[in-house]
């Protein structure tokens, strides 16, 4: 059965569900079954409908969740057979992100020794939330009745960061479990040195992205911007990042001071190579720490 071109639109190819066997790319298909999968998505090629033909291997990946773990199949032209995969046992993953930039959206499931990245256009945002929340019943607690939380309001975090704002929200929309433990508005950055860069931080200042941290009493939730650093912000910002950690796993908190900067440090969530911005006093690192300590309960409400 030749690819269907029809499932690339004028915006660019969707990221979908796979339904049964004939919904497989061919590249893959001798490789998997499907039958068994709790969900599973195909990632387009980034090419346009006018550029693609029947004759094309027309999509880059294909996403299995399975019961115990989830397995990507990869297009690899060139290399070996022209394909990869890669099998992340469910007990290994540390951590799942999503992100995007107006189109351009990543996937990335990590794991102690390194990350699996899956590029994908970002209209399809919402089939890749759907394969993220199946990949999070590995380790979600089933919430135990209690009171709903509050949707966080929309200038939480000010007007530089409503759409930070408004994806948490979206998160405690589609899951009442998600409560907020930290809401951080953007703030001014000040660089090291003398007059000179007081000078020009009035010039050209620079910014820490705001963020708000959240927890279901299981997993860690972070939503932010998805570019990190200090940045400029001379326009609007329109990228997001959705950093989810399961409690329980070693994941911890590793801080180390910004280079040129006073009073930044940067967060890594080790071992994974997620990456934060925190300020002195910010709340930052301490929430997080409070969130993945070891002593925790995972059935502890937030």
């Amino acid at each position: 059965m030749p690819e269907r071109i029809a499932e690339f639109d004028a915006f660019g190819p969707w990221v979908l569900p796979v339904r049964d066997a004939d919904d497989v790319p061919p590249l893959f298909r001798p490789l998997v079954d499907v039958t068994d999968a709790r969900l599973a998505v195909k990632v387009p090629r980034p090419i346009e409908r006018r550029t693609a033909d029947p004759t094309m291997d027309l999509y880059d990946s294909l996403i299995v969740v399975r019961g115990d773990g989830v397995e990507i199949l990869a297009r690899t032209p060139g290399v070996g057979d022209g394909t990869a995969r890669v099998w992340l046992p469910a007990r290994d993953i540390l951590a799942v992100e999503d992100d995007t930039d107006l189109l351009h959206g990543c996937l990335r499931l990590h794991a102690a020794d390194g990350a699996v990245e899956i590029p994908y256009n970002a209209v399809s945002s919402d089939v890749m939330m759907a394969l993220i929340h199946e990949v999070r019943t590995y380790w979600r607690v089933p919430a135990a009745g209690g009171a709903k939380s509050s949707l966080v309001p929309v200038d939480a975090l000010g007007p530089a960061e409503v759409g930070v704002a408004n994806r948490f929200r979206w998160l405690q929309a589609h899951d009442p479990s998600v409560h907020p433990a930290l809401l951080r508005p953007r703030r001014r950055a000040t660089r090291e040195g003398g007059a000179p860069r007081r000078l020009l931080d009035r010039v050209l200042p620079r910014f820490v992205n705001g963020l708000v941290i959240g927890t279901t009493g299981s997993e860690l939730v972070v939503v932010r911007r998805r570019r990190g650093g200090v940045e400029p912000h001379r326009g609007p910002e329109y990228s997001l990042a959705i950093t989810v950690v399961p409690f329980g796993r070693g994941v911890r908190v590793e801080a180390a001071r910004t280079p040129g900067w006073v009073c930044l440090h940067d967060l890594r969530l080790a071992p994974t190579a997620v990456k934060l911005l925190a300020a002195d006093g910010d709340g930052t690192g301490a929430v997080i720490g409070a969130l993945l300590s070891p002593d925790r309960s995972a059935s502890q409400p937030a």
